[in-house]
């Protein structure tokens, strides 16, 4: 079974997370940035300004925002509890990202700039 992933942030991090996944596996990736030039570097083929465009849709959340930008989430009515989030963002803990977006199964992972050329 395919699943559709959601990066939110396509930085340094989200861009090279995303350019891994779309090489190896054969999955629906959707990607969402404030900053719409970052987003067309990469040409995906699915894009969204807002993550509350995207969230419905998927299975997987990478959240590779800054932890700054976390800090101005806001709860919405998003139903997240049957999503999977992995957290890539320094010094936000586990806890945290389940309070703040209300879903339960949460991960973190600290790549670094290395997963550019898949390690």
């Amino acid at each position: 079974m395919n699943k559709k992933i959601g990066i939110i942030g396509f930085g340094n991090i989200g861009s090279a997370i995303y350019g891994q996944l779309i090489s190896r596996f054969p999955t629906q990736l959707y990607v969402c940035d404030h900053h719409i030039d970052k987003i067309n570097a990469l040409k995906p083929e699915y894009i969204s300004l807002n993550y509350n465009d995207i969230i419905p849709i998927v299975d997987v959340i990478i959240l590779a925002i800054k932890p700054q930008s976390f800090l101005n989430w806001q709860k919405d009515t998003l139903d997240m509890q049957n999503k999977l989030i992995i957290s890539v963002m320094a010094g936000v803990t586990i806890d945290s990202v389940r309070k703040t977006t209300g879903c339960h199964k949460v991960a973190r992972a600290m790549p670094n700039l290395g997963v550019q050329i898949g390690q």
